[in-house]
């Protein structure tokens, strides 16, 4: 029944259909007397009275209801259908709003893509290239005794080198084992050194130090010899905590004479040293001896006591340690 009434609505439902409807007219115009005479409305009726105007407006009205309803599932199922299709394919027209006559473009907004979040970024250390890790550190230069200038805070091979000799010689007291870092002691010893040898005092050992201090036993005697035959003509007495010239030409003569270790004198700066307790006990040591007055503080009778404590012309052993034979009248 549907294809005859959508025939038959073509041609008379636009003039027809909306003014019945819509107005209050009884009267029976020339298009309902066609659908009447269809049988088109209500085909069961066939045989019995014609359907009233009421009856018609009623039965047009049930079907113009229904075919509207098909219309809509219609046009529903169609819109489903073309979205389950669009979606599955691929570069549909979500992906591009420029092409024209899409279904959705007016009434369908895709969904927002989430706005990529940029990961926190972390703290990580720069690798180092194999280049760089793998490189081996340059190897320490490896000095001998000579090579360079040692001062405060050197080490090495050369630092070791130079307190054997200072022990040896009796410059510097053992060390131990262990000791191989140039410090306050050994930069005091040379400037022991450097005062025998009438260098530049500077508690650095440079190479005319080392020339010196390796050829020390064979410069002693001459070094004691200049020592003895000096004339002495200090001005003052010298006793503790005193500093200047003349403790320190003191301090070299109790040393040649075998009355004060070498590794006991004591210098507070390159100019100066000092005449401290192992020095005052030495003076006495001296007075002792000769049969003065012990006080500890050397004038002109304890120096020409110092001086006369063994002839100019005899040599001392050298061993490193104190000689007493440098006391024996």
């Amino acid at each position: 029944m549907i294809p005859h009434l959508k025939k038959l609505l073509s041609s008379i439902l636009a003039t027809s259909v909306a003014s019945l409807l819509q107005g209050g007219s009884t009267e029976t115009p020339s298009g309902w007397a066609e659908l009447r005479a269809t049988n088109l409305i209500d085909s069961e009726r066939k045989g019995k009275r014609p359907m009233s105007l009421l009856e018609m407006k009623q039965a047009v009205s049930r079907e113009f209801s229904s075919l509207a309803r098909g219309h809509s599932s219609h046009s529903s199922h169609s819109s489903h259908s073309s979205h389950r299709s669009s979606s599955s394919a691929p570069n549909t027209h979500y992906s591009s709003s420029s092409v024209p006559n899409t279904h959705y473009s007016s009434s369908y907004t895709p969904p927002s893509t989430p706005s990529s979040v940029p990961e926190p970024q972390k703290n990580e250390t720069a690798p180092v290239s194999p280049s760089v890790k793998d490189t081996p550190a340059p190897p320490v230069p490896e000095y001998h005794l000579g090579d360079r200038v040692l001062k405060n805070g050197e080490s090495g091979a050369d630092v070791q080198e130079l307190i054997a000799l200072l022990e040896m010689h009796g410059f510097l007291a053992p060390q131990g084992a262990d000791a191989c870092v140039y410090n306050g002691r050994i930069r005091n010893a040379i400037r022991t050194v450097q005062c025998f040898g009438e260098l530049e005092v500077t508690g650095e050992t440079e190479a005319r130090t080392v020339d010196f201090l390796t050829g020390w036993i064979r410069q002693y005697p001459r070094i004691r010899r200049k020592l003895l035959k000096q004339n002495y003509s200090w001005s003052r007495p010298i006793g503790k905590d005193m500093t200047g010239p003349d403790v320190r030409d003191l301090a070299l003569l109790l040393s040649v004479q075998g009355v004060l270790d070498r590794h006991r004198i004591s210098h507070l700066n390159r100019r100066e040293t000092i005449c401290d307790i192992s020095m005052v006990q030495a003076i006495r040591q001296v007075q002792q001896k000769a049969g003065l007055p012990e006080t500890g503080t050397a004038g002109e009778a304890t120096i020409a006591a110092l001086v006369n404590l063994l002839p100019a012309g005899e040599e001392e052993p050298e061993t490193g340690k104190t000689e007493k034979a440098g006391l024996t009248p």
